[in-house]
């Protein structure tokens, strides 16, 4: 062999030694690669490729009220689904399975003859229907954990809490408008799949399951609610009214306490109410306040010292031309005094006032006041009213707007509107959630009380209150608003209804208003009543103020308000008694509470009835006991009538009663 050949044939060796060498390390490189530095990345696709995590809803977080009674809460249910490439005899299974569901023995075989890996029987089955199936242990059906939005107390607070869809995500109030707190990240129930891409239901594996939702603490009172929308539903009824809304709030920190519309929705089932009843009217409807308005313009002209409360103003005896046009007065009146204006509610007053004031400087009121623009109340769909700019009103249009004409305002901006005047000046931001709580109950978010701005000093809304608790003395134009024994202000309002169709108002139809507060000294509520087309009679006074002082009155011992006793007449000398009487000196009151008895005495002597309605009866019974009175006690819980009623002497051999009541 050549030496030449020789060389070539190791050259070739080498080379063929070095490829396989390069090639064998390129081998362990990409191994490396794939096993060592990207291995765990190739091994999550890997997964996700094999894994299917199926998601399912779990639970929302719960809406409390102020004192953490549960409004909204979730609930699992079971729902019945069924594998049918399962099912060897799917006829055997779907004539088992067809009573139980109520469901067509048709529709069941062709449901479970498909050639599927996954199809729905029951969802949110009921307990019932859970156990009769399960019982029967067929092949191929199977059962999951499904949520259900469960609201307990129906259509209490429907407006406000609103209700959630199948997802379950927020549709409407608050359950929407805190959506991203309330829902919880998804819980996840692992399945797998094969080379097919088909999905496999393997028994024995866990939920991975993550956090609930937060919950929401609300300012709402149950209890405020409660009464407020009961008597709002019987003021509607008794008005023949096409709805209302009703408003409980405190001025000194904007916090809602009741918020009702009529008619209302069971939030657990909405779709068997029209949407016109799931409208939430206190933020969405518009109309025109009428002379409620009159308030913030007589607040304007106080302010700004154009006029003091003992000031004359012609009232014209209830005719007055403006341009080509005549404003009249329900009531013709010659001189009038500014304080007697808003009294007996004068339109012609009210424009003599405005003329004075200015429309440059009433409209800044206006808007300080916070109409026309939303409020800020944490609800979904607030609207924020019409209020034109000043240098588009006319004269016309301007001495309307004095009594309430031309403007539009929402039930939630006259109850702000009015606590800026009840809490000393300060328009406070109306707000429904105090705080957000995690799982635990401790407090994630907090939403304290803001101020928006000072629209008036002290003095003037101190003399704002003054005024405005003539309205409801003798005279006034809200006499059925008073409550014996406490000072009561607040203003009338009725206004036209505009017809969307003519954009006229139309005949007959009106919008009843009352907006007050009490006690009128230091006040601790503002309740804004609105009676949507009342029948008959439609004025404010007659038909939004009686609603007015019945809400007060029922929740009025809930805040702790009781009213200074006043002496009444002297009662019969029969009374009505719950059993047989007798005349020993003491008389013994008996009543089963919670573990033992409760036990008092006293003698008999002429004495005073105490107001105890509001009070425990553990409290009712101190205060009778220290007036040395004797009484039967009828139930338990709150004190909610007496008799005789307070303020009334009581002669001998007279048995007094206490009626007490649970509250919701």
């Amino acid at each position: 062999m050549s030496r030449e050949r020789s060389y070539n044939i190791r050259v070739r060796l080498y080379s063929f030694f070095i490829l396989v060498g390069l090639i064998f390390l390129l081998v362990i490189g990409r191994a490396f690669q794939l096993q060592i530095w990207q291995g765990p990345k190739l091994k999550q696709i890997a997964l996700q490729e094999l894994e299917k995590k199926i998601p399912r809803p779990y639970k929302r977080g719960i809406i409390y009220d102020r004192h953490h009674f549960e409004l909204a809460m979730t609930v699992e249910m079971d729902s019945i689904f069924a594998q049918p490439r399962e099912i060897r005899d799917v006829r055997v299974v779907s004539q088992t399975l067809g009573p139980l569901l109520a469901l067509d023995r048709d529709r069941l075989v062709h449901l479970l003859g498909q050639d599927k890996n996954f199809v729905y029987l029951r969802r949110r089955a009921t307990p019932e229907e859970y156990e009769a199936v399960r019982a029967q242990k067929l092949e191929g059906i199977y059962f999951t954990k499904e949520t259900q939005r469960f609201y307990p107390y129906r259509e209490l607070a429907c407006h406000v809490l609103g209700f959630v869809g199948l997802d379950p995500n927020g549709l409407e109030g608050l359950e929407r408008q805190y959506d991203s707190y309330l829902k919880s990240p998804y819980r996840y129930e692992p399945s797998f799949r094969d080379a097919q891409g088909k999905t496999l239901y393997l028994s024995g594996l866990e939920s991975i399951q993550e956090d609930e939702g937060r919950h929401l603490l609300l300012t709402l009172d149950k209890n405020i609610q409660y009464f407020t929308e009961k008597e709002l539903r019987k003021g509607v009824a008794k008005a023949q009214a096409q709805g209302g809304t009703a408003i409980v709030m405190n001025p000194r920190t904007g916090e809602i306490l009741a918020l009702a519309n009529v008619p209302g929705f069971n939030p657990n089932n909405p779709k068997e109410s029209p949407p016109a009843h799931r409208r939430n009217r206190a933020v969405t409807d518009t109309f025109e306040p009428g002379s409620t308005f009159k308030t913030f313009l007589l607040a304007a002209a106080l302010e700004e010292k154009r006029f003091s409360i003992n000031d004359m103003i012609n009232c014209e005896n209830g005719a007055y031309r403006v341009g080509n046009h005549v404003i009249n007065d329900v009531h013709p009146h010659g001189w009038l005094s500014f304080q007697d204006v808003i009294k007996v509610s004068s339109n012609i007053g009210a424009v003599k006032i405005g003329k004075k004031v200015g429309p440059k400087t009433f409209y800044t009121y206006i808007r300080a006041f916070g109409f026309g623009r939303p409020t800020g109340l944490d609800l979904p769909g607030e609207v924020s009213g019409v209020v034109w700019p000043y240098q588009n009103w006319g004269e016309l249009e301007f001495s309307n707007i004095c009594f309430g004409q031309g403007v539009t305002v929402t039930a939630v901006q006259l109850a702000a509107a009015l606590g800026a005047i009840a809490n000393g000046g300060q328009l406070m931001k109306p707000f429904l959630v105090r705080r957000i709580l995690d799982q635990q109950g401790n407090p994630v978010k907090e939403f304290p009380p803001q101020v928006v701005r000072q629209v008036l000093s002290p003095e003037t809304a101190r003399e704002m209150r003054r005024l405005l608790a003539r309205v409801t003395e003798p005279g006034g134009t809200a006499t059925q608003a008073a409550i014996e024994g406490l000072a009561v202000a607040g203003k009338t309002g009725t206004a036209q209804k505009v017809s969307p169709e003519t954009r006229r108002y139309a005949p007959g139809k009106y919008l009843s208003t009352f907006m007050g507060f009490l006690p009128a000294e230091a006040p601790e509520l503002v309740i804004v009543v609105v009676i949507d087309e009342p029948k008959g009679a439609h004025y404010g006074g007659v038909v939004a103020a009686p609603i007015f002082r019945e809400i007060a009155e029922q929740i009025l011992p809930i805040i702790g308000i009781r009213r200074p006793l006043t002496p009444g007449p002297q009662p019969p000398t029969t009374l009505p008694l719950p059993e047989k009487q007798g005349p020993p000196p003491l008389i013994q009151v008996r009543q089963e509470v919670g573990e033992g008895m409760m036990a008092a005495s006293c003698p008999q002597n002429r004495r005073v009835m105490p107001d105890v309605r509001g009070l425990t009866m553990r409290k009712a019974l101190e205060v009778l006991k220290e007036h040395e009175i004797p009484v039967v006690i009828l139930g338990s819980g709150k004190a909610v009538a007496q008799y005789p009623p307070p303020g009334t002497a009581i002669g001998q051999n007279v048995r007094c009663r206490v009626q007490f009541q649970p509250l919701l």
